[in-house]
C-alpha cells in the first residue's frame, strides 16, 4: 500500500507538468503573417502571359511570400490565390 501512493503521485505530477508545458507553449497567431520576412520582392515569370477569366496563372519569383492580394490593372479585377 505504501508503494501505491507514491507511484500514483509521481504519475499525477508528470501528467500535470506535461499539461502545464503544453499550455504555456501555445501562442495565438496575431496577424496571420509569416514568421519569416519575405525579403526583396522580384517577380520572375508569369505563365501564361495572357489568359481569359477563370484561367489559372502561375507567378514565380523571389520574396513573394508576403503577398496578401492581387488586383489586375484592367478593370481592377481581384484575383484569389494560393501560396
Amino acid at each position: 500500500m505504501k508503494k501505491f501512493i507514491p507511484n500514483k503521485l509521481k504519475r499525477l505530477v508528470v501528467v500535470f507538468a506535461a499539461i502545464a508545458m503544453t499550455m504555456s507553449a501555445c501562442k495565438k497567431d496575431s496577424d496571420g503573417s509569416p514568421d519569416i520576412d519575405a525579403g526583396n520582392m522580384a517577380s520572375g515569370t508569369i505563365n501564361p502571359g495572357e489568359a481569359p477569366g477563370g484561367e489559372v496563372i502561375i507567378l514565380n519569383g523571389a520574396g513573394i511570400g508576403d503577398i496578401r492580394s492581387i488586383v489586375f490593372d484592367k478593370n481592377n479585377v481581384p484575383a484569389p490565390f494560393q501560396s
